[in-house]
């Protein structure tokens, strides 16, 4: 069987590939890209450009198979994939038999071993507290910031729709911070995985984890009000060392001249459902709160935006704490985190298939805009 490895630059090739997805670049040389995987799981990119009607006019689904014949290899920059050649033909397959693997396929393996699709992945997302004023808080420092709750997702292959939850801690205080990582770890304990995917989680998320673990534990045991998490900070260290962390960020920030996670996903016409903090009755006025940020340009803003999440996890650990868990009030608010936090995590599996095109679409479009 044919795989990504075995197609070379400018080299006729015939390989079946699964669709996955398009996206159309800004650049009017290129009708759009269109991302394939092969038997093996690599990633191979069709350019598709304005004059090739029949790759235009094809009608790609997700997850279908295609066979393509007679395509020009079209290696660049590290990057694989192909392109029309005079004579090429692509149809409708059956999904190949895969066999037992042979060399090629372990060379595949090689080429992208963090893209592997025979194993579960998670994602995480962090939301925290903020327990300085706003004039000097730095969300890099991991003594102004508390956990609050944990975004988590579980996808046990590529093909399966990823499991999405949000672990919330259950009380104020430090202890509470404790027990929510505790939770975490069982969590993690329960959903075995080996790749984990983060936006910027490799400057944010994993080092407060790690940071609030220490500080949470030896808060707790200086106070010796509450029982000892002794172990907490080196388990949580331990866990997630033992994934393949991967932080889309750092490929998009390299292609895409630093976008927010936002704006990746409307670049790659990803869509994810708004979070409205007026249609949830929270009672809450959020113009009021922006106003007095530092930054409140976006006052009048319909959706819920990251430095709303603080205010928000305030008041439901308030209610919380008081036992106001059935009032109208905090199921609002549980219902609007939660949704806000969960779209955040599910983008991320999406992501991860869009990922290795990253620098491809700019290739591309720099090498179109220079022929």
């Amino acid at each position: 069987m044919t795989t990504a490895v075995d197609i070379v630059h400018n080299e006729p090739i015939d390989i079946r590939l699964k669709y996955r997805r398009s996206t159309t670049p800004s650049s009017s040389s290129i009708e759009c890209f269109a991302y394939f995987q092969d038997v093996r799981g690599v990633f191979v990119t069709l350019t598709i450009f304005p004059n090739n009607d029949y790759l235009i006019e094809h009608e790609w689904e997700d997850g279908h198979w295609y066979q393509f014949e007679g395509m020009n290899g079209n290696i660049y920059d590290g990057e694989i994939g192909i392109k029309h050649r005079d004579g090429a033909s692509v149809a409708g397959a059956a999904p190949p038999d895969q066999g037992s693997p042979s060399d090629g396929h372990r060379a595949a393996d090689e080429y992208r071993p963090n893209l592997h699709v025979d194993t579960a992945r998670i994602a995480v997302d962090i939301e925290v507290l903020t327990t300085v004023p706003e004039s000097v808080l730095d969300l890099d420092d991991s003594e102004h910031i508390e956990l609050f709750c944990l975004g988590v997702g579980y996808q046990p292959d590529p093909s399966y729709p990823p499991i999405t939850d949000v672990l919330f801690r259950p009380a104020d205080g430090p202890a509470g911070e404790c027990q929510l990582l505790e939770q975490f770890c069982r969590w993690l304990d329960d959903h075995p995985g080996q790749t984990l995917f983060t936006y910027c989680g490799k400057q944010f998320d994993l080092p407060h984890l790690q940071e609030r673990a220490r500080i949470a534990t030896e808060t707790v045991t200086a106070s010796g009000t509450h029982p000892s998490y002794e172990g907490l900070e080196d388990r949580i260290t331990e866990t997630l060392a033992s994934y393949t962390h991967v932080d889309l960020a750092e490929t998009a920030f390299k292609a895409f001249d630093y976008p927010s996670l936002d704006d990746l996903l409307n670049r790659f016409n990803i869509d994810v459902p708004q979070t409205y903090w007026a249609a949830y009755n929270h009672g809450f006025d959020v113009q009021e709160w922006r106003t007095e940020q530092q930054e409140h340009t976006s006052r009048a803003e319909p959706t819920v935006m990251g430095s709303d999440i603080p205010q928000f996890a305030d008041h439901w650990l308030t209610l919380h704490d008081h036992g106001a868990t059935e009032t109208c009030r905090f199921r609002s608010l549980d219902a609007l985190l939660r949704k806000y936090v969960e779209t955040d995590i599910t983008p991320l599996f999406e992501l991860s298939h869009i990922q290795p095109f990253f620098g491809n679409y700019q290739n591309e479009i720099k090498r179109a805009e220079s022929d």
